[in-house]
């Protein structure tokens, strides 16, 4: 057979047709034959990865661009997130803060910053004790 003449070496020269026809019955194309370094062809792919280029290979042109979609919008929040572990941060301390009271009623929480507390407490050393001053009926 002409296979066989091919595989011994009788046939160092195959004609392109029956090249193609056999590359038909194998599954696989005429590039797959040439040996030669290719850098496009260096392309090293974990078994996981060429599963699913199978598995794409065999999805409708709907279900191509719904894989599309996915791979590129991760792709965003993947470089996304990237970008903002890669920035410096900006971080000044959370202020510490003091909550004097809560109102009855449904009134906001009085709550001070350490430096509010402060002008708080000088600004009531400074102000007249009414009650001593018998200034509150």
């Amino acid at each position: 057979s002409t296979l066989d003449k091919i595989t011994s070496g009788v046939n160092t020269n195959p004609k392109l047709d029956t090249l193609q026809s056999i590359c038909k019955v194998l599954g696989c194309r005429l590039d797959d034959f040439d040996d030669t370094p290719n850098p496009k062809n260096n392309l090293s792919l974990s078994d996981e990865a060429k599963k699913i280029a199978l598995d794409y290979d065999k999805l409708d042109t709907h279900g191509k661009e719904m894989v599309d979609i996915v791979i590129e919008k991760e792709t965003e929040r993947i470089n996304a997130v990237s970008e903002i572990e890669t920035q410096p941060l900006d971080v000044k301390p959370k202020e510490k803060t003091y909550n004097l009271a809560t109102a009855a009623r449904g009134q906001k929480e009085l709550i001070l910053t350490e430096e509010q507390l402060k002008a708080f407490a000088k600004s009531g050393n400074e102000a007249p004790n009414r009650a001593k001053n018998n200034e509150i009926p």
